[in-house]
């Protein structure tokens, strides 16, 4: 068997798991619940980044 043989087969056997054992496809985000002192300065961003410089401590 040639290469392009045997990547074809490789390429069977591939899809052939993935159709058996689908991967998980996220068509939909629950929400983010944020739970933080009152001393500390912090919006969530759209996309959920946790950047730790763009949080302060208040006094």
């Amino acid at each position: 068997m040639g290469a392009s043989g045997r990547r074809k087969e490789i390429y069977r056997e591939a899809f052939g798991i993935l159709g058996e054992d689908l991967p998980g496809v996220g068509l939909f985000q629950t929400h983010a619940i944020y739970g933080t002192s009152g001393r500390v300065t912090w919006r969530p961003d759209a996309q959920e980044s946790f950047f730790l410089a763009d949080m302060e401590m208040r006094s």
